[in-house]
């Protein structure tokens, strides 16, 4: 069985809450926050501007006018600092403006989104890179693997439980596996008390 569910969703629908050149910083930003390292897939490969966009557009939308605020507050930053929009400066450019929204500031920009939004898309990306890929993210399960969480697990063995064995060496399940588990195999869960 294992991971049925490894895609993740797409950010349709969101476009409306978020223009084209908010999306490219978003996604600049997130990749910046978990960046792709020697081979381990980073936010973006993960589908966590996606997952973010999705969310705004729904569950999420009481976040929307800080990020609209905030992403457009970056790029015209950026630009008036660096000539540059966000997605196109330099690494160590990108670097310092996240050092700065990190620390609640921004240059001279003294709007109320620089005192908060680090903090908003930092938690967002995170949970974006390890929440279930029913939720939009972690596409392909790439942030379970990267820090070698085996998802939704019915129990484990006792061979799976010896100290010193690796969860990383369990096939990961999705909330999509277990569901199908438990309806192919009622007897396997424990259903009352």
């Amino acid at each position: 069985m294992g991971a049925t569910a490894q895609t993740g969703q797409s950010a349709e629908g969101s476009a409306a809450a978020l223009d084209a050149d908010r999306l490219a910083v978003l996604e600049a930003v997130a990749s910046d926050i978990i960046p792709e390292d020697d081979g381990v897939p980073g936010a973006r490969q993960a589908g966590v501007p996606e997952f973010i966009a999705t969310e705004l557009a729904g569950a999420e939308n009481r976040w929307l006018d800080l990020y609209l605020a905030a992403l457009q507050g970056i790029d015209r930053y950026c630009v008036r600092t660096y000539s540059a929009r966000y997605a196109e400066c330099a690494e160590d450019e990108r670097s310092a403006v996240l050092t700065q929204l990190e620390s609640g500031t921004l240059g001279d920009v003294s709007e109320e989104w620089a005192k908060s939004f680090f903090g908003v898309i930092w938690g967002h990306t995170v949970q974006g890179y390890l929440c279930d890929p029913e939720y939009g993210g972690n596409r392909d399960l790439a942030g379970w693997r990267a820090v070698g969480f085996p998802g939704a697990q019915h129990g484990y063995t006792a061979a799976q439980q010896t100290y010193g064995k690796s969860a990383a060496d369990i096939t990961p399940l999705v909330l999509a596996d277990m569901a199908e588990m438990h309806r192919n195999e009622p007897g396997r869960f424990f259903t009352g008390y």
